[in-house]
Protein backbone atom coordinates (compact mmCIF):
# COMPACT_ATOMS: atom_id res chain seq x y z
CA UNK A 1 0.00 0.00 0.00
CA UNK A 2 2.83 2.38 0.84
CA UNK A 3 4.43 1.65 -2.53
CA UNK A 4 1.15 2.35 -4.33
CA UNK A 5 0.76 5.64 -2.50
CA UNK A 6 4.31 6.66 -3.31
CA UNK A 7 3.73 5.81 -6.96
CA UNK A 8 0.60 7.95 -7.16
CA UNK A 9 2.37 10.81 -5.43
CA UNK A 10 5.26 10.68 -7.89
CA UNK A 11 2.85 10.49 -10.83
CA UNK A 12 0.57 13.35 -9.80
CA UNK A 13 2.71 15.63 -7.66
CA UNK A 14 6.30 14.97 -8.69
CA UNK A 15 7.08 18.61 -9.58
CA UNK A 16 5.53 20.24 -6.53
CA UNK A 17 8.34 19.63 -3.97
CA UNK A 18 10.73 21.58 -6.18
CA UNK A 19 8.21 24.38 -6.68
CA UNK A 20 7.58 24.64 -2.92
CA UNK A 21 11.25 24.43 -1.87
CA UNK A 22 12.16 27.29 0.46
CA UNK A 23 8.56 28.35 1.03
CA UNK A 24 7.51 28.81 4.65
CA UNK A 25 3.75 29.21 4.15
CA UNK A 26 1.73 27.35 1.52
CA UNK A 27 -1.96 28.07 0.98
CA UNK A 28 -3.93 25.42 -0.87
CA UNK A 29 -7.41 25.83 -2.33
CA UNK A 30 -7.89 22.23 -3.50
CA UNK A 31 -10.55 21.14 -5.93
CA UNK A 32 -12.22 17.77 -6.34
CA UNK A 33 -10.34 14.76 -5.00
CA UNK A 34 -7.36 16.97 -4.13
CA UNK A 35 -9.29 17.88 -0.99
CA UNK A 36 -8.46 14.41 0.34
CA UNK A 37 -4.68 14.63 -0.10
CA UNK A 38 -2.51 14.99 3.05
CA UNK A 39 -0.15 17.66 1.75
CA UNK A 40 1.77 17.70 5.04
CA UNK A 41 3.28 14.34 4.10
CA UNK A 42 4.95 15.83 1.03
CA UNK A 43 8.74 15.84 1.24
CA UNK A 44 9.83 19.45 0.70
CA UNK A 45 13.56 20.22 0.38
CA UNK A 46 14.82 22.21 3.35
CA UNK A 47 12.27 22.41 6.15
CA UNK A 48 8.61 21.57 6.71
CA UNK A 49 6.38 24.46 5.58
CA UNK A 50 3.06 25.49 7.11
CA UNK A 51 0.16 24.10 5.11
CA UNK A 52 -3.15 25.95 5.17
CA UNK A 53 -6.33 24.97 3.36
CA UNK A 54 -8.80 27.60 2.21
CA UNK A 55 -12.10 27.19 0.36
CA UNK A 56 -11.15 30.14 -1.87
CA UNK A 57 -9.07 33.32 -1.83
CA UNK A 58 -12.17 35.48 -1.38
CA UNK A 59 -13.34 33.49 1.65
CA UNK A 60 -9.84 33.70 3.14
CA UNK A 61 -9.89 37.49 2.84
CA UNK A 62 -13.23 37.58 4.64
CA UNK A 63 -11.99 35.29 7.41
CA UNK A 64 -8.92 37.45 7.95
CA UNK A 65 -11.10 40.45 8.76
CA UNK A 66 -11.70 38.87 12.16
CA UNK A 67 -10.17 41.10 14.86
CA UNK A 68 -9.84 38.41 17.52
CA UNK A 69 -6.21 37.76 16.57
CA UNK A 70 -5.30 41.05 18.30
CA UNK A 71 -7.04 40.22 21.57
CA UNK A 72 -4.80 40.23 24.64
CA UNK A 73 -7.28 38.49 26.94
CA UNK A 74 -6.90 34.78 27.61
CA UNK A 75 -9.10 32.77 25.28
CA UNK A 76 -11.97 30.80 26.79
CA UNK A 77 -11.98 27.12 25.83
CA UNK A 78 -15.00 24.83 25.78
CA UNK A 79 -13.83 21.20 25.77
CA UNK A 80 -16.51 18.54 25.30
CA UNK A 81 -16.27 14.75 25.23
CA UNK A 82 -18.58 11.89 26.15
CA UNK A 83 -18.54 8.73 28.23
CA UNK A 84 -20.82 7.12 25.65
CA UNK A 85 -19.21 5.12 22.87
CA UNK A 86 -20.31 3.00 20.00
CA UNK A 87 -20.42 -0.74 20.62
CA UNK A 88 -16.87 -2.11 20.96
CA UNK A 89 -15.43 1.32 20.17
CA UNK A 90 -14.65 3.17 23.42
CA UNK A 91 -12.64 6.37 23.05
CA UNK A 92 -10.62 6.93 26.24
CA UNK A 93 -8.43 9.38 24.34
CA UNK A 94 -11.27 11.88 24.03
CA UNK A 95 -11.70 11.96 27.81
CA UNK A 96 -7.96 12.43 28.24
CA UNK A 97 -8.00 15.41 25.88
CA UNK A 98 -10.68 17.20 27.87
CA UNK A 99 -9.06 16.26 31.18
CA UNK A 100 -5.66 17.52 30.00
CA UNK A 101 -7.05 20.86 28.87
CA UNK A 102 -8.98 21.40 32.11
CA UNK A 103 -5.99 20.51 34.26
CA UNK A 104 -3.28 22.40 32.41
CA UNK A 105 -4.79 25.55 30.89
CA UNK A 106 -6.58 28.63 32.14
CA UNK A 107 -10.18 29.53 31.32
CA UNK A 108 -11.22 26.02 30.28
CA UNK A 109 -14.76 24.78 30.77
CA UNK A 110 -14.83 21.01 30.38
CA UNK A 111 -17.94 18.90 29.89
CA UNK A 112 -18.10 15.12 29.76
CA UNK A 113 -21.56 14.04 28.63
CA UNK A 114 -23.11 10.92 30.13
CA UNK A 115 -26.49 9.40 30.80
CA UNK A 116 -27.08 11.83 33.67
CA UNK A 117 -25.77 14.89 31.83
CA UNK A 118 -26.91 14.47 28.27
CA UNK A 119 -27.58 18.02 27.14
CA UNK A 120 -25.08 19.52 24.73
CA UNK A 121 -23.72 22.80 26.09
CA UNK A 122 -24.18 26.04 24.21
CA UNK A 123 -21.27 26.78 21.88
CA UNK A 124 -21.71 30.54 22.22
CA UNK A 125 -19.36 32.73 24.23
CA UNK A 126 -16.16 30.73 23.78
CA UNK A 127 -12.99 31.48 21.84
CA UNK A 128 -11.97 27.85 21.21
CA UNK A 129 -14.36 24.95 20.73
CA UNK A 130 -12.71 21.56 21.32
CA UNK A 131 -15.13 18.78 20.39
CA UNK A 132 -13.84 15.22 20.83
CA UNK A 133 -16.08 12.28 19.98
CA UNK A 134 -17.18 9.85 17.30
CA UNK A 135 -18.29 11.44 14.03
CA UNK A 136 -20.37 10.39 11.06
CA UNK A 137 -19.67 11.78 7.62
CA UNK A 138 -22.53 11.81 5.11
CA UNK A 139 -21.16 12.61 1.66
CA UNK A 140 -24.63 12.40 0.10
CA UNK A 141 -26.35 14.71 2.60
CA UNK A 142 -23.34 16.63 3.95
CA UNK A 143 -25.32 18.85 6.32
CA UNK A 144 -26.43 15.69 8.16
CA UNK A 145 -22.81 14.88 9.02
CA UNK A 146 -22.51 14.94 12.80
CA UNK A 147 -20.31 14.77 15.86
CA UNK A 148 -21.86 12.03 17.99
CA UNK A 149 -21.56 12.62 21.72
CA UNK A 150 -24.57 10.53 22.73
CA UNK A 151 -27.18 8.33 21.01
CA UNK A 152 -29.35 10.28 18.60
CA UNK A 153 -32.49 9.57 20.63
CA UNK A 154 -30.91 11.48 23.53
CA UNK A 155 -30.23 14.50 21.35
CA UNK A 156 -26.50 13.86 21.45
CA UNK A 157 -25.74 14.51 17.77
CA UNK A 158 -24.31 17.89 16.76
CA UNK A 159 -25.12 18.03 13.06
CA UNK A 160 -23.62 20.34 10.48
CA UNK A 161 -27.08 21.74 9.82
CA UNK A 162 -27.35 22.70 13.51
CA UNK A 163 -24.03 24.54 13.34
CA UNK A 164 -25.10 26.41 10.20
CA UNK A 165 -27.91 28.03 12.17
CA UNK A 166 -25.50 29.48 14.74
CA UNK A 167 -23.45 32.65 14.85
CA UNK A 168 -20.40 31.60 16.83
CA UNK A 169 -17.90 33.72 18.74
CA UNK A 170 -15.05 31.22 18.50
CA UNK A 171 -11.84 31.96 16.66
CA UNK A 172 -10.82 28.29 16.47
CA UNK A 173 -12.84 25.07 16.30
CA UNK A 174 -10.97 21.82 16.94
CA UNK A 175 -13.00 18.91 15.57
CA UNK A 176 -11.20 15.98 17.17
CA UNK A 177 -13.12 13.30 15.30
CA UNK A 178 -12.78 11.05 12.28
CA UNK A 179 -12.99 12.61 8.81
CA UNK A 180 -14.26 15.92 10.21
CA UNK A 181 -12.54 17.79 7.39
CA UNK A 182 -14.22 15.83 4.61
CA UNK A 183 -17.74 15.69 3.23
CA UNK A 184 -19.42 16.05 -0.12
CA UNK A 185 -16.90 17.24 -2.69
CA UNK A 186 -18.27 19.60 -5.33
CA UNK A 187 -16.04 20.55 -8.23
CA UNK A 188 -15.40 24.26 -8.11
CA UNK A 189 -17.03 24.65 -4.69
CA UNK A 190 -14.87 22.58 -2.36
CA UNK A 191 -16.09 20.39 0.50
CA UNK A 192 -19.46 20.58 2.22
CA UNK A 193 -19.63 19.13 5.72
CA UNK A 194 -18.76 19.73 9.36
CA UNK A 195 -15.71 21.93 8.84
CA UNK A 196 -17.54 24.06 6.27
CA UNK A 197 -20.45 24.50 8.69
CA UNK A 198 -18.18 25.96 11.37
CA UNK A 199 -16.59 28.33 8.86
CA UNK A 200 -20.05 29.43 7.74
CA UNK A 201 -21.05 29.98 11.38
CA UNK A 202 -18.30 32.56 11.74
CA UNK A 203 -15.33 30.54 13.00
CA UNK A 204 -12.26 31.73 11.04
CA UNK A 205 -10.07 28.65 11.66
CA UNK A 206 -11.01 24.96 11.90
CA UNK A 207 -8.68 22.09 12.79
CA UNK A 208 -10.10 18.87 11.35
CA UNK A 209 -9.10 15.45 10.03
CA UNK A 210 -9.12 13.78 6.63
CA UNK A 211 -9.63 10.19 7.73
CA UNK A 212 -10.46 7.80 10.59
CA UNK A 213 -7.87 8.93 13.12
CA UNK A 214 -6.40 6.72 15.83
CA UNK A 215 -7.81 7.53 19.28
CA UNK A 216 -4.57 7.21 21.23
CA UNK A 217 -2.44 9.07 18.70
CA UNK A 218 -5.01 11.85 18.45
CA UNK A 219 -4.90 12.40 22.22
CA UNK A 220 -1.12 12.76 21.97
CA UNK A 221 -1.40 15.07 18.98
CA UNK A 222 -3.88 17.39 20.71
CA UNK A 223 -1.71 17.62 23.80
CA UNK A 224 1.18 18.72 21.58
CA UNK A 225 -0.97 21.12 19.58
CA UNK A 226 -2.18 23.08 22.59
CA UNK A 227 1.31 23.04 24.06
CA UNK A 228 2.61 24.82 20.97
CA UNK A 229 -0.31 27.26 20.99
CA UNK A 230 0.72 28.16 24.54
CA UNK A 231 4.15 29.20 23.21
CA UNK A 232 2.43 31.93 21.16
CA UNK A 233 2.47 30.06 17.87
CA UNK A 234 -0.27 30.68 15.33
CA UNK A 235 -2.86 28.02 14.52
CA UNK A 236 -0.86 26.98 11.44
CA UNK A 237 2.52 27.04 13.20
CA UNK A 238 1.24 24.87 16.05
CA UNK A 239 -0.14 22.34 13.57
CA UNK A 240 3.20 22.06 11.78
CA UNK A 241 5.11 21.80 15.07
CA UNK A 242 2.83 19.07 16.42
CA UNK A 243 3.03 17.09 13.18
CA UNK A 244 6.81 17.27 13.10
CA UNK A 245 6.97 16.14 16.73
CA UNK A 246 4.77 13.14 15.96
CA UNK A 247 6.80 12.44 12.85
CA UNK A 248 10.06 11.87 14.73
CA UNK A 249 8.58 9.64 17.43
CA UNK A 250 8.94 5.93 16.72
CA UNK A 251 5.37 4.97 17.64
CA UNK A 252 3.73 7.72 15.56
CA UNK A 253 6.13 8.33 12.68
CA UNK A 254 3.76 6.80 10.10
CA UNK A 255 1.75 9.54 8.31
CA UNK A 256 -1.47 7.82 9.33
CA UNK A 257 -1.07 9.21 12.83
CA UNK A 258 -0.43 12.89 12.00
CA UNK A 259 -0.71 13.79 8.29
CA UNK A 260 -4.52 13.71 8.30
CA UNK A 261 -4.86 16.77 10.52
CA UNK A 262 -5.48 19.92 8.50
CA UNK A 263 -6.13 23.56 9.27
CA UNK A 264 -8.85 25.21 7.22
CA UNK A 265 -9.28 28.97 7.16
CA UNK A 266 -7.09 31.67 8.68
CA UNK A 267 -3.83 30.12 9.84
CA UNK A 268 -2.40 33.46 11.01
CA UNK A 269 -4.78 33.53 13.96
CA UNK A 270 -2.83 33.39 17.24
CA UNK A 271 -4.98 32.07 20.08
CA UNK A 272 -4.05 33.43 23.50
CA UNK A 273 -3.77 30.09 25.29
CA UNK A 274 -2.12 30.17 28.72
CA UNK A 275 -1.02 27.30 30.92
CA UNK A 276 -2.50 27.23 34.40
CA UNK A 277 0.95 26.78 35.90
CA UNK A 278 4.49 27.13 34.65
CA UNK A 279 7.26 24.87 35.90
CA UNK A 280 10.65 26.56 36.22
CA UNK A 281 13.57 24.37 37.30
CA UNK A 282 16.96 25.99 38.03
CA UNK A 283 19.63 24.74 35.66
CA UNK A 284 21.84 23.62 38.55
CA UNK A 285 19.30 21.08 39.75
CA UNK A 286 17.50 20.36 36.50
CA UNK A 287 19.33 17.15 35.62
CA UNK A 288 19.06 15.69 39.13
CA UNK A 289 15.39 16.59 39.40
CA UNK A 290 14.38 15.28 35.99
CA UNK A 291 14.11 11.62 36.97
CA UNK A 292 12.20 12.47 40.13
CA UNK A 293 9.70 14.64 38.26
CA UNK A 294 9.04 11.93 35.68
CA UNK A 295 8.50 9.30 38.37
CA UNK A 296 6.17 11.58 40.31
CA UNK A 297 4.17 12.42 37.19
CA UNK A 298 3.65 8.74 36.47
CA UNK A 299 2.47 8.06 40.01
CA UNK A 300 -0.07 10.86 39.87
CA UNK A 301 -1.41 10.24 36.38
CA UNK A 302 -5.11 9.40 36.81
CA UNK A 303 -5.15 6.97 33.91
CA UNK A 304 -2.80 5.47 31.35
CA UNK A 305 -2.58 7.13 27.98
CA UNK A 306 -3.89 5.07 25.06
CA UNK A 307 -0.93 3.94 22.98
CA UNK A 308 -0.89 4.85 19.33
CA UNK A 309 -0.89 1.95 16.95
CA UNK A 310 -1.70 -0.64 19.62
CA UNK A 311 -5.23 -1.47 18.58
CA UNK A 312 -6.88 1.71 19.83
CA UNK A 313 -10.18 2.62 18.24
CA UNK A 314 -10.81 5.16 15.55
CA UNK A 315 -13.27 8.02 15.98
CA UNK A 316 -15.79 7.17 13.29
Amino acid sequence: MAAVGAGLRDLLLSDLPTVFAGKEHILVAPDGALNLLPFADMEIPGHAPEWLRVPSASILMKLRQDDRKNSESIWRILAVASEWSLEASPLPGTLLEVEHLARNYKRVESRVLSGEESELPSLAGYDILHLAAHASNDDQSPWQSAIRFLPDEQGGYLRATDVLELQLDAGLAVLSSCSSGTGKILNGEGVLGLSTAFLSAGVPAVLASLWAVDDGATAQFMELYYGFLATEQTCAEALTSAQQKMRVQTATRHPYYWAGFVLIGDGTLQPHVVRSREWTVPASVGILAFGFLISTARLWRPRARPKAGRGTATRN
